[in-house]
């Protein structure tokens, strides 16, 4: 990570020297700034210190309104992990009843630089186990038995009797020489079965796992309301809407299907979170919806009814005022241009106005303009599109006479 940081600004009276550096938190990239006031003379006077990256602003606090000669002053900046890009700071100092923009230099972020360690322990089992040893029962070697027995060694019979010296019988039998028996049996070559049966198949079908769509989010003071198109799926019975700080899921609120919009409260003021809802049904549950955009808590609600008039050289831009600030006063608001579709340079108005005189465009090209209001909790959202305008050119004449003059 490489820091480059310098201050300058054409035609001030007082220079001021900015350094960076970038130390990692859980879920988060913290930057803490250092203002130093070179001037040994004259004092500065700071109205506004914020970050950015490309477009979008990141509340920086810490800082001290006024630098004496000589004078430092330090401010931090806190983005989320996940963030990817250079950061500028922004500081904003009066002078010529008028605000000046002082870009800092950038401190590039190659994110994400934050994450948790997981340690795991391993647990060692004993390599051996202890068996009982085996004994052994030791029997007599030998068992004795007697040698021999004595039997007696003869047995007298009569010495001879008389039988009849022969017994004359039939010479022969005469049997039937032969029994004819069936030289066969026929039995059926085959019993013929059927080949199969025929059994019912039972298929149960689901519906497609729903899906939610459109899913935003708005901040509140220590809370979001988050809103979702329901999807086109009558048997969804609840919806899960999850909390997101950086990766990490949060606590998730379980809500019925007959709701699409859910208060998640016990969030932290000054942290941002994303938001993803995930539809339910009896059987299955679908897949999470894409995350909502990044909400900073208690921050102001978006300006409304945001109108451009083109006048010669400049355009005026009207809006109406955030909703709420959400339990902390609005410090400034941020008017962005954008042609075809691209952001240009905001300019940082002050908190007390709810019009601005816009400079510095290019003449024949169409513009709209977006506005967000900033408080001490961070940038709010931006409002919707203003309409579509064309710049004019200055009017020539009227410079010329003013330049005689």
């Amino acid at each position: 990570m490489s820091v480059v940081l310098a201050l300058a600004a054409p035609g001030w009276t007082c220079d001021a020297i900015v350094h960076g550096t970038v130390q990692c938190t859980t879920g988060s990239q913290v930057i803490t700034w250092s203002i130093t006031n070179d001037q040994t003379d004259m004092g500065m006077t700071l109205v506004h210190a914020l970050s950015s990256i490309g477009t979008q602003f990141y509340p920086t606090t810490g800082w001290s309104s006024a630098i004496g000669p000589s004078g430092t002053t330090t401010a931090t900046t806190s983005v989320p992990s996940d963030v990817v890009g250079a950061i500028t700071l922004n500081v904003y100092d009066t002078w010529a009843n008028g605000y000046s923009t002082v870009d800092g230099g950038t401190v590039e972020l190659t994110g994400p630089s934050c994450s948790t360690t997981t340690t795991t322990t391993t647990t060692t089992s004993p390599t051996t186990t202890t068996s009982p040893t085996t004994t052994s029962t030791t029997y007599p070697t030998s068992t004795t038995y007697p040698t021999s027995t004595t039997y007696p060694t003869s047995t007298t019979y009569p010495t001879s009797t008389t039988y009849p010296t022969s017994t004359t019988y039939p010479t022969s039998t005469t049997y039937p020489t032969s029994t004819t028996y069936p030289t066969s049996t026929t039995y059926p070559t085959s019993t013929t079965y059927p080949t199969s049966t025929t059994y019912p198949v039972t298929t149960t079908t689901y519906s497609t796992p729903p899906i939610c769509h459109d899913v935003s989010a708005a901040p509140g003071d220590g809370r979001a309301v988050v809103r979702w198109t329901p999807p086109d799926n009558s048997a969804v019975t609840d919806y899960v809407v999850t909390p997101y700080l950086g990766s990490s899921a949060l606590s998730s609120h379980v809500v019925r299907a007959a709701h699409t919009t859910e208060v998640v409260s016990g969030l932290t003021n000054g942290k941002t979170y994303r938001f993803r809802v995930t539809a339910e049904t009896n059987h299955r549950t679908g897949p999470a919806s894409g995350p909502t955009n990044a909400i900073t808590i208690g921050v102001p609600t978006a300006p409304s009814s945001v109108h451009a008039v083109p006048h010669a050289g400049k355009t005026t831009v009207r809006w109406n005022a955030p909703s709420t600030a959400n339990g902390s006063r609005i410090t400034a608001y941020i008017v962005t241009p954008y042609h075809d579709g691209v952001a240009l340079p905001a300019r940082v108005l002050s908190p007390h106005s709810t019009q601005a005189k816009i400079t510095g465009l290019t003449p024949g090209r169409r513009y709209t303009f977006r506005v967000a209001a900033l408080n001490h909790r961070g940038l709010g959202p931006k409002s919707n599109p203003s309409n579509a305008i064309t710049a004019h050119k200055p009017n020539t004449s009227f410079a010329a006479f003013d330049w005689i003059l």
